[in-house]
């Protein structure tokens, strides 16, 4: 009998043999039983999905990024997600790939940073003031580098590339849609089970809801939103991608995560896409500035607008005013939101006087805060800095601070070097696309702190196995030349 087709009997036996055991499940346990078999029986089936084709392992895990509130399970003080259980499946076909010979283990600079980050993190726990927070957080890291590094294991080749720059700008895509449903039924007082939205970030707060599609706040799905976004700008700018996404789509994609990033209301993904902005235009001058694209940029920032305003419109009267004190930071004296990240500021450099050198250990910054504020009573409540760079030298010292600003520096390094290496105008456009939306989340990182978000590693492991193709391709040409 043919292979292909042993294969597909194979497939179809598991399928068969999957729906009986959930069908009996439901009968003898509970919903959260038979979901946990059905879970672990899907988690098989992606395994043996990899093992056959291994670009799948990094496309399970981009299509199971997103899932951060929906499909999760609470279970002892920790949030299990679908991502843990795809990157648990996807790890052990990859070490069964490796060990078998199929694939070659690769090694670039950056997974050497990631992994001392991630030790200095641990050397840390000897000093922490909060060793079982530390511990969780540890292991938190430990499963977003771990993403990190499958996905530059797996991403193998140019045909690759092309595979997940789709798949993550058609999901950036459908979440974009999600995100307006949010928005309009939340205004017309759909209820939150059915919307999504989250208390304060409903209409209640501002007059209109502030989106986050399947995030846990507004800041985190916009800064999802930025390599996407800028993936989709390069792809316009170069003309499309041949045979994958015509030139419009990209350009109809741009505008709708456009929108979405300006609707989280999140002022740190302003001053990221400024920034970030002002980088693509001086990286990608000579294409911004040809004059069709240009027009047609200019109108699609007009066309933006005029959607945002449509949104705000549609919104309570007050919405437009909420909407533009909000963002000139009207609230700075009074606004919780700012007061409390200034006073952060001045606790998480406290901390640092106090450990120079190592800090007060990863994950305890909150303990440290509670205690100045003297509210360690509070339990499940953990106060963060809201500045990743400022946390990790409070928590991390100067040893971690300085591994992660090395970490950053050779990212951007070795983007301006594949730059240079490469004419393929896919290649450049993707570099750019992804170098400029990690470049944002980096600067969005002023705002925010959680070290240890899935999707961001994730990112930059995308974007170091492009340096990876770029530098290989270059290495071949000159042996061959």
């Amino acid at each position: 009998m043919d292979k292909k087709i042993n294969i597909k009997i194979i497939i179809i036996a598991a399928i068969v043999i999957v729906a009986l055991i959930f069908s009996a499940a439901l009968f003898k346990l509970e919903i959260l039983g038979a979901g946990a078999i059905l879970a672990v029986a899907l988690l098989t089936l992606l395994f043996l999905s990899v093992l056959k084709y291994p670009i799948l392992g990094p496309t399970w895990i981009l299509l199971a990024l997103p899932f951060e509130r929906l499909l999760t399970v609470d279970m002892g003080g920790a949030t299990v997600k679908p991502i843990h259980g795809v990157l648990v499946a996807v790890f052990i076909a990859w070490l069964i790939l490796f060990v078998s010979g199929k694939i070659n283990l690769k090694f670039p600079l950056p997974t050497v940073l990631a992994v001392i980050f991630w030790l200095v993190c641990l050397w840390s726990f000897s000093v922490s003031i909060d060793p079982s927070r530390t511990i969780l957080v540890l292991l938190y890291l430990l499963i977003a580098i771990i993403g990190f590094w499958l996905t530059i294991q797996l991403v193998r080749d140019i045909d690759d590339i092309k595979v997940l720059a789709m798949v993550l700008i058609i999901t950036a895509a459908i979440l974009a849609l999600f995100g307006f449903y949010q928005f309009a039924g939340d205004i017309v007082g759909l209820p939150s089970s059915v919307t999504g939205i989250k208390p304060g970030y409903d209409k209640g707060t501002f007059g209109f809801p502030r989106i986050h599609a399947t995030f846990l706040e507004p800041l985190y799905y916009a800064n999802f939103l930025f390599v996407p976004f800028y993936l989709a700008v390069s792809y316009f700018l170069a003309g499309g991608i041949k045979g994958k996404l015509k030139w419009f789509w990209a350009l109809i994609i741009s505008l709708l995560l456009l929108v979405s990033i300006v609707l989280t209301v999140a002022r740190g993904a302003y001053i990221a896409l400024i920034v970030s902005g002002l980088v693509l235009i001086i990286w990608q001058y000579r294409q911004f500035f040809k004059v069709k694209n240009l027009i047609v940029i200019l109108s699609v920032f007009c066309l933006s607008a005029v959607l945002v305003l449509g949104f705000l419109n549609f919104s309570e009267p007050r919405a437009k005013d909420e909407f533009l004190a909000h963002i000139q930071l009207e609230d700075r004296t009074e606004g919780e939101s700012v007061v409390s990240r200034v006073q952060a500021i001045d606790r998480a450099l406290d901390a640092w006087y106090r450990a120079p050198v190592l800090g007060i250990g990863l994950g305890s910054y909150g303990l440290w805060e509670l205690e100045d504020r003297g509210e360690v009573h509070l339990a499940d409540y953990y106060p963060v800095v809201n500045n990743q760079y400022l946390e990790t030298l409070a928590e991390t010292g100067v040893i971690g601070l300085i591994i992660l600003s090395i970490f950053i520096i050779v990212i951007f390094w070795r983007s301006i070097k594949a730059w240079f290496a490469t004419s393929d105008t896919f290649l450049r456009a993707t570099l750019s696309g992804l170098t400029i939306g990690v470049l944002a989340i980096f600067i969005q990182y002023i705002t925010f702190s959680t070290i240890y978000i899935i999707y961001i590693w994730v990112f930059i492991g995308l974007l170091v196995a492009v340096q990876e193709i770029i530098f290989r391709a270059k290495a071949k040409n000159r042996i061959e030349n």
